[in-house]
């Protein structure tokens, strides 16, 4: 699905945790009603909206000796 970014499988209450990209709310709605719900094991889900980046790096501190 093009509009999954990244998908990674996670310990907890959850099983998988999907960074996903869409245009609007309505857009969303549409990925998650006619898209992740037809998964036949996708049993439930809960969505979470970003709103506003905090830190988004993939540079790592190294020491040097």
């Amino acid at each position: 699905m093009p509009e999954v970014l990244e998908c990674y499988s996670v310990t907890g209450e959850f099983d998988y945790l999907l960074k996903v990209v869409a245009r609007n709310r309505k857009e969303l709605e549409r990925f998650l009603l006619e898209k992740l719900t037809h998964i036949p094991d996708v049993a439930r889900m809960t969505t979470s909206i970003v709103l506003s980046e905090v830190k988004n790096t993939t540079e790592l501190a190294v020491e040097l000796e």
